[in-house]
């Protein structure tokens, strides 16, 4: 049997996850625990049972897409491992994530809140630009889970302080109102893109 080595990828011919990933997808992976003991920290007996259903929901949804992409990362191409060293470090995504535990284990303060919900939902894109990276194609099913991740997250920080809560379910309704936009003027664009292509080859058919 031979033996695999951190850092050595797992399919033959292909090349080394860049170290960055790993400390990225680690720090995601701790963010649920980080995120329960800062808020079990100052919750009722009331407000802890609350947490209770909803961080162990956060933590199974990020172990899986994190090994996912962990996995994903094994088999990645010299091109793909440009590409991804170029968004982590672009994104600042390990230190993004690393920030994210820190903020976690402290938030009594509403701003605290507020900034850790900001930046999950940037964790959220980078997540999505690795598996573009990566060509998993993202069935609807898995695409509405990670968007959940604001959502669980914006929950369990509403707990105890409806003012947060209001104010982060503001503030998420605004931002999938920004990526239904976008995804529209995405389309638009292929469709564009498309009938351009289709035009410059039946000219270049007569």
């Amino acid at each position: 049997m031979v033996t695999q080595h951190p850092g050595e990828p797992a399919t033959p011919g292909a090349t080394a996850a860049p170290p960055e990933l790993g400390g990225f997808l680690a720090s995601v992976r701790n963010l649920p625990s980080a995120v329960g003991q800062g808020l079990s920290a100052a919750a009722t007996d009331d407000e802890q049972r609350i947490l209770d259903t909803i961080i162990p929901v956060l933590d199974q949804q990020l172990s899986a897409l994190t090994f996912l992409l962990g996995q994903e990362a094994e088999r990645m191409s010299p091109a793909q491992a440009v590409q991804t060293t170029l968004l982590l470090n672009v994104t600042a995504a390990q230190p993004l994530a690393q920030s994210a535990i820190a903020i976690a284990g402290d938030l009594q303060q509403p701003v605290a809140k507020l900034s850790l919900s900001d930046i999950v939902h940037l964790i959220k894109k980078v997540v999505k630009a690795l598996a573009d990276i990566f060509g998993i194609s993202l069935p609807g099913i898995i695409l509405r889970g990670i968007d959940l991740i604001d959502e669980l997250i914006n929950g369990a920080l509403g707990v105890g302080a409806p003012d947060v809560g209001v104010a982060l379910m503001q503030r998420h309704r605004l931002q999938m109102a920004e990526q239904v936009e976008l995804e529209r003027l995405e389309e638009a664009n292929q469709w564009r893109l498309r009938a351009t292509q289709e035009g410059s080859a039946a000219v270049s058919a007569r």
